[in-house]
């Protein structure tokens, strides 16, 4: 009998129905309510193997992975997925599904893998695609009105801690749970080991190419997404902190704020167990779990898009209405400045340059009527001849690209000036695409002084075709036009709609924040 049918010989052992699925099948699959049903799912040439117990009236699916298999259990597990605290699943009141890595098997010698795969195959990668793909089939979030896969709660300890997090910031919005977990595998004391069977015949310089699998910092920058994650240190143990811990904390405070438009997600539990590389007891990790889950369910009510556009959005009309109540400006040009204020807020603006020499330009080919397009004199020097474009619709522009070089794409908001000081008017990119190819299709929420930038190489006369999505306060919040326009009715009324429109204001704030 070869391995993967021993493999799949031994895993009816543990559990009441076994189902082999392709991946493209997923869609389809009938996954029964307090069942431990095993999964064998056929994707990009490997089979993975999870292990899902789902429960009644929960929406929440806590995911857990293995950690580093010791001589006994590799010899016990060698025929067989190991999937470490299943006997748990009776005490995790919440769906919860098990999944192992097969790097183990793709090099026999080792003990661990951390979902590393092959050079050709990334394990973890693979595994967050099915992840999502059963979440989609689980759960419906456009009922749940909740993050999408802001349900799926990652944990494990050590190797498994170290996969999680990879695996929450695969996932946007999910979270991680990492007990003393790996943080940089270069500097782990199996690197040995792996680097030998994982990456055979490489030279360091080769290996440093597949960093983003081995090192969470540099997942973090190469994703651009800091993870929803909880990482308990133990301040006891002396071997992680100067293997680990001391160089991610060294490197923490470089992680930029707005990598996914929120504060640094990545959350540090200290403690001292005083037992060297050791794990929280079960009834502990159980506790710690349950807690998150709370304290995110808690959160999902807020929005922060919506609230961050509502409150600076807020701060400038109320300043120039107190200039207004001041009588530093009259009636006339308060409906000016909040007019002309309002109308930045529902226009897009990006710039755009083909960086080269002084040569170097962009010439437009075809674009929608609705489309402004300027080059305006800063916008040239020595590197080339850019343009800032504008619009209050989805942007469809075809360009040629005059001379090779870099072309950058600077998404960002209008340039809006109060006295001359520069205000944020936020705008939020969520899908570009280049030549039909999907660049990004998540939500950045981004200003003047804010950028997202998107740079690829062109060649001389090469035709680019760029297809840009957004959304503007007026789309979240449709309702502020006809509060904008009550205020220029007359002066008399202006107090009491400026008040109904402040109120509207704090009562949607509130609503996309909770807390």
């Amino acid at each position: 009998m070869d391995e993967k049918r021993l493999r799949y010989v031994k895993m009816k052992d543990i559990v009441n129905k076994l189902i082999s699925i392709n991946f493209d099948e997923l869609n389809n699959l009938k996954l029964n309510i307090n069942e431990k049903t095993g999964l064998v799912i056929d994707y990009k040439n490997c089979k993975y193997e999870f292990l899902i117990h789902l429960v009644d009236f929960d929406t929440n699916l806590v995911i857990l992975g293995s950690s580093f298999l010791s001589p006994q259990q590799k010899e016990k597990f060698k025929n067989r997925p190991y999937f470490e605290r299943q006997s748990w699943f009776k005490d995790i009141k919440h769906n919860v599904i098990y999944y192992n890595d097969p790097t183990i098997y793709d090099y026999e010698e080792i003990n661990g893998g951390w979902g590393i795969g092959t050079p050709d195959n990334w394990h973890l990668e693979n595994i967050a695609e099915i992840i999502k793909k059963l979440s989609d089939n689980i759960f419906d979030y456009d009922a749940m009105k909740i993050p999408k896969y802001g349900n799926l709660f990652f944990y494990g300890s050590s190797m498994g801690g170290f996969m999680s997090i990879v695996l929450s910031t695969l996932i946007e919005n999910s979270t991680s749970i990492a007990d003393s977990p790996q943080l940089n595998l270069f500097t782990w004391w199996y690197w040995d080991e792996l680097k030998k069977y994982c990456f055979k015949g490489m030279t360091d310089e080769e290996i440093l190419q597949y960093s983003y699998r081995l090192d969470i910092m540099d997942l973090i920058n190469t994703k651009k997404i800091i993870p929803n994650s909880y990482i308990i240190l133990d301040c006891t143990d002396q071997r992680d902190w100067d293997s680990q811990n001391r160089n991610f904390l060294n490197r923490f405070d470089s992680l930029p704020y707005y990598y996914n438009r929120h504060n640094n997600n990545i959350n540090l539990h200290f403690v001292g167990k005083g037992l060297k590389h050791y794990m929280l007891s079960k009834s502990e990790t159980l506790n710690f779990i349950d807690n998150i889950i709370k304290i995110r369910n808690d959160n999902f009510n807020y929005n922060p898009i919506e609230s961050e556009m509502l409150t600076t959005f807020k701060e400038l009309i109320t300043k120039i209405f107190y200039s207004y109540e001041d009588k530093n400006i009259p009636y006339s040009q308060f409906i000016h400045e909040i007019n002309f204020y309002f109308e930045n807020w529902n226009t897009c603006r990006f710039d755009m340059k083909n960086i080269g020499t002084e040569n170097n330009s962009i010439e437009i080919i075809e674009k929608d009527e609705n489309i402004n397009i300027k080059s305006p004199p800063w916008f040239k020097d020595q590197q080339g001849t850019g343009c800032v474009v504008s619009s209050k619709y989805p942007i469809h522009l075809k360009i040629r690209c005059i001379q090779k070089g870099n072309l950058s794409i600077a998404f960002k908001g209008p340039d809006y000036r109060y006295r001359e000081k520069r205000y944020p008017v936020h705008i939020c990119y969520n899908n570009f695409k280049v030549n039909n190819k999907l660049e990004f299709s998540k939500d950045f929420l981004l200003w003047h002084n804010l950028p997202h930038i998107f740079s690829q190489k062109c060649e001389d006369n090469e035709i680019i075709d760029l297809k840009i999505e957004f959304k503007t306060i007026n789309d979240y919040f449709p309702e502020l036009a006809s509060l904008i326009d009550a205020l220029n009715e007359n002066e008399e009324n202006l107090k009491y709609n400026f008040n109904i429109l402040i109120d509207y204001i704090n009562k949607s704030i509130k609503e996309n924040n909770p807390q």
